[in-house]
């Protein structure tokens, strides 16, 4: 009897159709095979491989039930600096991490804010990824991400932390003693 191994796939769609067909290509040539795609917007994608002869094998896990709610934030975005604290000096880049959701999110969109010392909060329109290089007038504030994940069901909101911004440390030239 031939024998089978059995790999499953999750993919956020859309995804971008490059990579998707790089990683089906690269299965491709290993011999899997796409034998079925689950759930309303095909998140799960199940192969096949050959192995030979022996008994078969069964796949490892169920399929999960269709998703019919809103994504759910299950660990909230983290934010951080170069260093991996909640911390930068004006003109270094922080990262915010996705976070964890249920629901199967199929699009994820990201704004930075910004919090003044007062707590005011600034939308920063432009800056909309995963990266933010903060400006001087992000010295002495804080900044943190908000990310928006949706799927057909409708979409949830989560905040990052805060991110503190020092402003650039000033070196004073050295003046010569007369």
């Amino acid at each position: 009897m031939t024998q089978y191994e059995y790999l499953l796939e999750r993919v956020h769609l859309p995804a971008d159709g490059k990579q998707l067909a790089a990683r089906l290509n690269e299965l491709g040539s290993q011999g899997w095979r796409l034998v079925m795609s689950t759930t309303v917007n095909a998140s799960l994608l199940w192969f096949i491989r050959e192995l030979g002869d022996g008994p078969p094998i069964e796949p490892p896990i169920e399929p999960p039930e269709e998703v019919t709610e809103p994504p759910v934030v299950i660990d909230a975005p983290y934010a951080s600096g170069p260093s991996g604290e909640a911390s930068a000096t004006v003109g270094e880049t922080v990262n915010c991490t996705m976070g964890n959701w249920e629901g199967e999110p199929s699009r994820y969109a990201y704004l930075w804010k910004r919090r003044l010392a007062g707590g005011q909060v600034i939308p920063l329109n432009n800056e909309t990824g995963p990266e933010y290089d903060t400006a001087t007038q992000d010295g002495g504030n804080s900044v943190f991400c908000a990310i928006e994940a949706s799927n057909d069901y409708g979409q949830a909101y989560s905040e990052s932390n805060d991110v503190a911004v020092s402003a650039s440390e000033v070196v004073e030239p050295q003046r010569k003693k007369k």
